[in-house]
């Protein structure tokens, strides 16, 4: 994780003015992640996956620079509605879609109803045709095969995601008797957190060969494909961060591939995490500092509570911390520590050995790539302790420092 793309100063002001705990979101590093992945993918449009950081103020902002929005429930939708997007912006994915979830992407008119298995399309057919509809999807495939270097494998196991590639003949089959839903293209995710350039172009090629093999069997015009990206963020120090250098070959390859058979099939992107999460800092205070069986244990305001991910929460094996800053002490020479939160539970630990330059008490703490799966995908009730501020930063050229309060979500006690 790179630091040094943030203005240390920035993010002290902010600790000043909000109060701690808060994230931080640099909206000029989101808009230079999101010109990065434009110019090695050229030809493909970009769908923002909601779930990543549905943050409303970042929702608004994100109407100016990205295409569409991939949504997985009908809060989703809503949520996205009630920010500006209109639900012919819309892609609706997820294993458990209810029949009320299905009724309200065809009632706000969702462009793109992901089909997870048979049973969801059969159940789409019925409603649609109660409203006199024919329901526009996608047909999520699961791929037989999984591929390397992806730190999440959805791929060659059994999954509550997609239809497994090998059934696409019988499921096809089925489909055709459904008249009242229209097969408008396919759609696959089936890895994340990729940080080899190879692996990810590979992976694109990879899908696109399914894509073509599923656009014969199917033997009808479609006019959209989803290339579930899996780029991952360099969560760890000594991470690799994705260059994406060998993308921009196949991409162009795919795009011309696609010309050859229709001018008619946009081809997009499904992506999260590598727009947003190098973008947002997670900041907290330490509250005090203590010494433990010759082990230094930093306190802090905030801790899994905020941030379940950088607690090594949301998948992992082991625990490895996310990169961090001392923010207020940036010199001197480091020492070891344990880095903990208010909660009183021992799992509430942010780092169980982090090299830090001497930490005190008043000092920020900065934990790197967290602008993905925070607030939202955190236990942000648990013990009740002060929710966490958001915080969005700009400073594009010719333009002042501007911080805006960001924050939206709040207590419940």
């Amino acid at each position: 994780m790179n630091f040094d793309e943030f203005s240390i100063e920035a993010i002290c002001d902010a600790g000043k003015k909000f109060g701690t705990p808060f994230y931080f979101y640099d909206l000029d590093i989101l808009k230079r992640n999101i010109g990065k992945l434009k110019t090695a993918a050229s030809g493909f449009k970009i769908r923002y996956a909601v779930k990543t950081n549905p943050n409303p103020f970042i929702l608004r902002w994100l109407k100016d620079h990205v295409d569409s929005l991939d949504v997985s429930s009908s809060g989703e939708i809503n949520h996205a509605s009630k920010n500006g997007w209109l639900g012919e912006d819309m892609e609706f994915t997820g294993p458990a879609k209810k029949n009320s979830d299905l009724k309200l992407a065809l009632d706000l008119n969702v462009k793109s109803i992901v089909i997870e298995d048979l049973g969801e399309a059969v159940a789409l057919n019925k409603l649609a045709e109660d409203r006199g509809l024919v329901a526009r999807v996608l047909i999520r495939i699961a791929p037989s095969l999984a591929e390397e270097n992806f730190g999440v494998r959805l791929a060659g196991r059994p999954t509550q995601f997609g239809i497994d590639q090998d059934k696409l003949p019988e499921v096809f089959a089925e489909l055709r008797q459904l008249s009242n839903i229209r097969v408008a293209g396919f759609h696959i995710y089936s890895g994340s957190q990729c940080l080899n350039d190879e692996s990810i172009a590979t992976h694109f090629g990879n899908m696109w060969s399914i894509f073509k093999q599923a656009i014969h069997d199917w033997g009808a015009p479609i006019d959209e494909l989803v290339f579930g990206a899996g780029m991952g963020i360099p969560y760890h120090d000594g991470d690799n961060a994705l260059k994406l250098d060998h993308l921009p070959e196949v991409a162009e390859s795919i795009i011309e591939d696609v010309r050859s058979i229709s001018d008619e099939i946009d081809c997009h992107i499904e992506v999260g995490r590598f727009l947003i999460g190098t973008a947002g800092l997670f900041v907290t205070e330490v509250v005090r500092v203590k010494e433990s069986k010759n082990s230094n244990i930093a306190i802090c305001d905030g801790g899994m509570n905020n941030n379940l991910g950088a607690c090594g929460h949301l998948g992992g094996i082991s625990h490895r911390h996310y990169s961090m800053l001392n923010v207020t002490g940036q010199s001197g020479e480091k020492e070891k520590y344990r880095v903990v939160g208010p909660l009183c539970t021992a799992i509430d630990t942010l780092a169980h050995r982090v090299m830090l330059p001497k930490v005190s008490e008043g000092d920020l703490i900065a934990v790197g790539c967290s602008g993905s799966y925070g607030p939202t995908a955190s236990p942000l009730f648990f013990i009740a302790h002060d929710l966490p501020r958001e915080v969005v930063f700009t400073e594009s050229e010719g333009r002042e420092s501007k911080f805006e309060d960001a924050t939206w979500i709040k207590h419940s006690f």
